[in-house]
């Protein structure tokens, strides 16, 4: 992909040339690329990641819809200021969403013990709940505390001998009620 700032020539110009050269305009410079060549028969794989993006840009629209979510999301894109737009921050949020991270070290199995969560979203977090699950059996549940915006502890409840085989996930609900599982 050739790139070109400022080019006399091709300055205004977009579209297809021949069936050989896509020329883009993003942020004002002049983009070309080969002609894409798509295959015929598509895969599983990519057949459900389009139907992902398809539900992502419909999220896009809907979200960005509300002013009170634009907010977000318009803060976001200005704060990288490469001229991303806030739609594209929106799909990129849907595809990955970024929720923060787990510190687990104070997680030893015993009653009492804490797991930090430290949330990391465009949107804010409203709750956040933890499952302990030992050999893929329920060993507890429960809603963690939050302590802080953005910071947040859940207090086991039941001892766990077996870290090893101990697997924790948390659910992360934001202010649109959409929700993000991980597992760790």
């Amino acid at each position: 992909m050739a790139k070109s700032i400022g080019n006399l020539i091709l300055k205004g110009a977009s579209g297809q040339i021949g069936k050989q050269v896509v020329v883009r305009n993003r942020q004002g410079r002049v983009i070309l690329s080969s002609y894409p060549i798509a295959s015929k028969s598509k895969t599983d794989k990519q057949i459900a990641q389009r139907e992902k993006f398809k539900d992502a840009v419909a999220y896009a629209k809907t979200v960005l819809a509300q002013a009170d979510i634009l907010k977000y999301y318009d803060a976001v894109a200005k704060s990288l200021n490469n001229g991303t737009s806030p739609f594209n921050i929106a799909v990129k949020d849907y595809l990955k969403p970024t929720v923060g991270y787990v510190d687990k070290g104070d997680y030893k199995g015993g009653v009492g013990n804490v797991i930090k969560i430290y949330t990391d979203s465009i949107l804010p977090i409203t709750a956040v709940s933890v499952k302990v699950m030992l050999n893929d059996v329920l060993l507890e549940t429960s809603n963690a505390e939050r302590l802080d915006t953005n910071e947040w502890v859940y207090t086991a409840q039941k001892a766990n001998t077996d870290l090893k085989n101990t697997t924790i996930e948390i659910s992360y609900v934001n202010t649109l009620g959409r929700k993000v599982v991980k597992t760790y």
